[in-house]
């Protein structure tokens, strides 16, 4: 059986707010479609509500998102077959 896992990378070092809007509209439209939507980021700002696979919170400065990608699929539920990389 297909089962599909959506990762966010998400950074936003400086704080703009316009960031946190795009993702939680993100994370808004794949939970009414229904799809299993995970977060992986760095930084003090984590997203309220989202459902964080990795996270660091020490780092404040842009990871190479390709990393943050790598390091949430390891993390995700081993019931996932397929990954999808989204950009908020």
């Amino acid at each position: 059986m297909v089962k599909i896992a959506v990762v966010v990378p998400y950074f936003n070092p400086v704080g703009y707010r316009s960031h946190a809007i795009k993702l939680a509209q993100c994370l808004e439209a794949y939970g009414r479609a229904g799809v299993d939507t995970f977060v992986s980021g760095v930084g003090s700002d984590r997203p309220a509500g989202a459902e964080i696979v990795f996270w660091d919170d020490s780092c404040d400065f842009m990871w190479h998102k390709e990393r943050l990608l790598n390091l949430a699929a390891r993390r995700l539920p081993s019931c996932y077959t397929h990954v999808v990389w989204s950009d908020s």
